[in-house]
């Protein structure tokens, strides 16, 4: 198709992520997407929904498209595999309820009317053809030089229109909603500008007099490297100065550190055994904190004599009874006496380990059976069904002689699709004559049933 501008410098600048390069092409091939929808589907509504996701795989499938590709073919490519997935989910609308010259085409089954419409519509030649039916340029051309004829003859054979494919050429589609097409840009700017942005939420240090002067609720200042050892050392300070308030470290629900003062446990006062009959002494206390508990080690000391009492009792005799208080001295340095050092522990945790995952590529035709006549050919689509790894290889056999296919090997991409294009040449007796077309990948096989009557 001509275009008023250089495709292939477009094309390469979309590749790019050149938005402007970009939207030339939805000016110039978003209505022919359109137009191939419109008859294949055969509902405009429709047709505009899978317009609109062809050229979202578009933008998501342009940085990969290969250099030096046919940019008309490629975007008719994006569309193809949501044909056939609208063709799968009966989203066709049916070849008896359309006109006759649109109904006719209809029936030859999605691919050929797409194909058809391609050729006889829109002019593809057969580098355009491949590109976008995803066959190589030689089975393109055999099938633009000969697809039209068999098809005609098919239709006429069938009791319909025999100049069917000459009035489809000039054939008008329903046209596009005023604005659809400057939806469509509008669309493309968003869908390429969007880059994905991984947030960790930022990281808060606030005690209640810091949240209290706080412009609002749930307000924070991110921090990076800087801040977090600034962050350490508030914990080493409020564990050394403010013993009465220990720091607990928590996890918002929004995902920010949060450091936020922890109430102390209640204290309960310690007091020494009184001696009997003499005197008590208390025993020096320390207070436990929930952010640090000192346990003191504590040594005997001297005992110390208590004072000796007389009694006399009444028959004149004298007792003497000594009471004796052992006192022990606690080595630890009693509150007030000085500053205890407190090491602040940090808890690290270990970046959870990442299981490899193995990507084996799966197969997946969307026929199982295929009608062709006898000198004529088609074909089917083979998916890579795998979104990750490499280009699954494969290779294409046949059980009979008269079954040829193409290509006989090569590789899908993960997420991608191929065309096998089959023909048949069955012997010249008349019957009903079978085969099998079988793919074989790395994972698997599929099989592919072929039968011909002559």
């Amino acid at each position: 198709m001509a275009t008023d501008f250089d495709e292939q410098t477009a094309f390469e600048a979309a590749r790019a992520g050149d938005i402007a390069a970009f939207r030339l092409f939805v000016r110039a091939y978003a209505p022919l997407l359109y137009e191939v929808a419109v008859m294949v589907v055969g509902h405009p509504g429709r047709a505009v929904l899978l317009t609109s996701d062809a050229l979202r795989r578009a933008v998501a499938a342009i940085p990969a498209a290969p250099v030096g590709e046919e940019p008309a073919g490629w975007f008719a490519g994006q569309l193809w595999p949501l044909l056939g997935a609208a063709a799968a989910h009966g989203d066709l609308v049916p070849a008896s309820s359309r006109g006759v010259v649109e109904g006719a085409l209809a029936a030859l089954g999605w691919q050929r009317h797409a194909m058809l419409d391609l050729i006889l519509r829109h002019g593809f030649g057969a580098p355009e053809l491949a590109a976008a039916v995803g066959i190589s340029p030689a089975g393109a051309a055999s099938v633009r030089d000969r697809l039209p004829g068999a098809m005609s003859a098919r239709i006429t054979k069938a009791g319909g229109l025999a100049d069917a494919l000459e009035r489809y050429s000039v054939l008008p589609s329903p046209p596009l909603a005023a604005g659809v097409i400057d939806g469509w840009l509008r669309d493309v700017g968003r869908w390429m500008s969007r880059t994905p942005v991984v947030t960790t939420g930022p990281i808060h240090i606030h005690t209640e007099e810091a949240s209290t002067a706080a412009s609002g609720p749930g307000r924070g200042r991110g921090i990076g490297v800087v801040a977090l050892l600034v962050a350490a050392g508030v914990l080493l300070g409020l564990a050394l100065f403010v013993p009465a308030s220990p720091v607990a470290v928590t996890r918002g629900r929004d995902g920010p550190l949060v450091i936020l003062p922890a109430l102390p446990p209640p204290t309960q006062p310690a007091f020494a055994t009184p001696l009997s009959r003499g005197t008590a002494t208390r025993a020096p206390t320390r207070t436990p904190t929930a952010a640090r508990t000192s346990t003191p080690t504590v040594s005997a000391g001297a005992p110390t004599a208590a004072p000796t009492r007389t009694a006399t009792a009444g028959t004149g005799a004298t007792r003497t009874s000594t009471a004796t208080t052992s006192t022990r001295t606690p080595t630890a340095t009693p509150p007030g006496a000085g500053t205890p050092t407190v090491t602040p522990t940090v808890a690290v945790t270990a970046a959870p380990t990442a299981t490899p995952t193995v990507c084996v590529p799966a197969l997946q035709a969307n026929v199982t059976m295929l009608r062709i006549a006898p000198g004529d050919a088609t074909f089917f689509l083979v998916f890579n069904q795998s979104f990750c790894g490499g280009p699954a290889p494969f290779r294409v056999e046949t059980d009979v002689p008269w079954l040829r296919v193409e290509p006989a090997s090569g590789s899908i991409g993960p997420g991608q699709n191929v065309a096998v294009t089959v023909s048949a040449d069955p012997p010249t007796a008349a019957g009903t004559y079978s085969g099998t077309v079988r793919v074989v990948g790395p994972a698997n096989a599929i099989t592919v049933i072929v039968v011909s009557v002559r």
